[in-house]
Formats: structure tokens, sequence, C-alpha cells
């Protein structure tokens, strides 16, 4: 399947002002916005947008022409759409426009709410369609990457909402994954998640393909496989319990905001030691990801053999993916210059996984 253009905004919809400026200052945290009148073509919206937030007020003297709104979106775009109701009707009447909206495929919540239960609602959404998008894929790897986002979301969410994650919940799916990479090729995975608008979980659908492919062509162990696959997923679970005005800020951080960011392989260690179960080796990953051979790394400058094999895995699949994703080309010209960069590296890098990481036979293009 072609790779499609990137989707980088959230669209949303209201002729009333003041609602487009408060549903655009709330949404803002999750990223770039663009406001449009009700009266613009649906096609013309959502074009490039990631999702649809329209602004339905059922109290107006022609309610229909809300609901005829929604349905216009329904039909002509495939983006999800989160529809904020505005009305004071009973309680029946509300329960029955709600209906004939989730009908149409749209979500669906009430004025008054909780700026985070919108951005729940556009989270949500957004991660129902990549999975059905990814399922829709077919073959191995859309069931493996589907797979893997439904883990990585649920992870997220739990961490944020100070639930639990059971080690148990989070193996449950890495066979389908080491199966996708293995009968479909990494290729096919790269491309498929890149479609993903969100950064932080792009990334660690990104790490967890890389590390399980390289484990491949390494002929690791299934269990190997099985550790990289739970470690790439895990990897970054500090930064759900990160700022997300930090964490999904498109700009230049700040030397303030970097240094929050550099606490997250801390934070996630310590909410998995907190849970409880989980291995060793996984709570290496999740700390030391960052960490080079020469003691440069961080949080705790380790260097040489008090760094394991696994974790050296997960760090060279890392870096591997946040240089490649600064390249808005996906060429093979792209991929020699990030592989150029890491082989600068050496010395910070294990250099023989890294050559072999070089001469793994497959092409992430």
């Amino acid at each position: 399947m072609p790779h499609s253009s990137p989707r980088s905004h959230i669209a949303v919809v209201s002729d009333r002002a003041p609602e487009r400026a408060e549903l655009a200052s709330i949404l803002g945290e999750i990223g770039p916005i663009r406001r449009w009148l009700p009266g613009s073509a649906p096609e013309t919206v959502t074009r490039t947008a990631a999702c649809a937030v329209i602004d339905v007020d059922l109290d107006s003297p022609d309610p229909g022409r809300g609901m005829e709104l929604v349905r216009s979106f329904a039909e002509k775009s495939s983006i999800p759409i989160i529809c904020v109701l505005d009305y004071s009707a009973e309680e029946l009447e509300r329960k029955l426009r709600v209906a004939k909206i989730r009908a149409l495929g749209a979500a669906a919540i009430s004025r008054p709410f909780e700026p985070s239960d919108l951005i729940d609602a556009v989270r949500n959404k957004d991660d129902q369609a990549f999975e059905r998008k990814a399922v829709e894929h077919g073959g191995a790897v859309g069931l493996g990457v589907a797979a893997a986002h439904g883990m990585l979301t649920n992870i997220f969410r739990a961490s944020r909402g100070g639930r639990p994650v059971p080690f148990d919940q989070v193996k449950v799916k890495d066979v389908v994954i080491i199966d996708a990479l293995r009968t479909s090729g990494i290729k096919a995975w790269l491309d498929l998640v890149r479609q993903h608008h969100n950064a932080t979980y792009r990334h660690s659908l990104l790490v967890t393909g890389v590390a399980v492919a390289f484990a491949q062509a390494l002929d690791m162990r299934i269990e190997d496989q099985q550790r990289l696959a739970r470690a790439g997923l895990l990897h970054n679970i500090g930064n759900a319990l990160l700022p997300l005005d930090i964490l999904e800020n498109p700009d230049v951080l700040t030397e303030q905001e970097l240094e929050q960011v550099k606490k997250h392989p801390v934070l996630g260690y310590e909410l998995l030691v907190r849970e409880g179960g989980f291995p060793e080796e996984i709570l290496a990953c999740v700390r030391h990801h960052h960490e080079f051979l020469d003691g440069s790394g961080y949080p705790d400058g380790l260097s040489g053999l008090q760094i394991p094999d696994l974790v050296r895995i997960v760090t060279i699949a890392d870096v591997f993916c946040v240089l490649s994703e600064q390249h808005a080309e996906k060429s093979r010209m792209a991929v020699e210059r990030t592989l150029g960069v890491m082989e600068s590296m050496i010395g910070k890098l294990d250099g023989d996984l890294l050559r072999a990481f070089r001469t793994i036979a497959w092409d992430p293009a």
C-alpha cells in the first residue's frame, strides 16, 4: 500500500467564534489547529487533517442543520469525527441525538465538559481509526501493527490514568508482532506505522519493529525477539508521565523542557518497578536505552560492559528511528545519511552490532 501524505492538524468546524476559539485552545495541546466555517466543503477541510472536531449547536433555530453537517462529514471523509454538542434538551432527546451521531461513525461529547474529556475523545477516535486502517491493510503486517498499537495505547492510557500496567497484559501479543515482521518484513511495517499521526506512539512502534527485525536478522532466539518486542513498546513509557504541552510541543524545546524530557527513562523504570513483575532485562531497556558505551549517556552514565546486549540493540533501534524520522523523505539516500551519522557514533554505539545492522537484508526506505 502506498504511503499516504501525513495528516498534520486537527480541523475545528464551527460558525460560532467563541466556541471555535475554545476548542482550538483546548486541542492546541495535541497539535496544530485549523479553523473552518461549516460552509466549507468537507473534502477540503479534511484533506490533510488528522481528525475533525465539529461544534454542533442543537439549540439553534435550525437544529437539523447541525445533524446534516455531521452527516456530510461522515459521508465525504474517512478521518475520525468528534462532535461537541451544545443544547439543553431533555435526557431522552439527548440520548437520541447521540445515538444518531454514533450511527454515523462519529463520537459525541456534550457541554459542559472537562478539557481532558475532549482530548481523550480525540485520541480515542484517532487510535481506533489507525487500528482499523492497519487491519484493513491486511496480511500479517496489518494484524501485527494493530496488535502492537493496541498494546501501546493501553499501556500509555493506564500509565497516564494511574492504573496498573501488568506484565501479563504487555506480553500477550508479542507473537503476532514477531510473525508480522518475519512474514512481511520491516519495510511493510515502517510504511504502515509512519502513517500514524501521533509522534509518541509512532516512535515506539517504529523502534519495536526495527528491534525485532534486527533480532531476526541476527537469528536470535524467539525468547529474545519477544523480549525486544516488549522492550520496544515499553522503552518510552516514562513519556506518559510527562506534561502534554512538552511531550507534544512541535517547536524547539527550551533547556528546562529538555531536562524534563531526559527524566523519562527513570520515570518509566520507577513506574514499572512499582507495578512489579517486570523482568530485569525489560527494566534495563527502559532505564538505559539512552546510555552510551563511552559513558556519555544518561541517566546513570553507564559504560562498556555495564550495558547489556538487549539494551544496546534497543539503543541502536532508537537512534536509527529518531534520526530517520528527521528526514521528510524516506529514500534510500536518507537511510544512508542516517547510517552514516550512526557510524560516526561508534564508540558510543556498539560497533559490531552497528556493522551487522547495516548489512541485514532489508531496505527500510
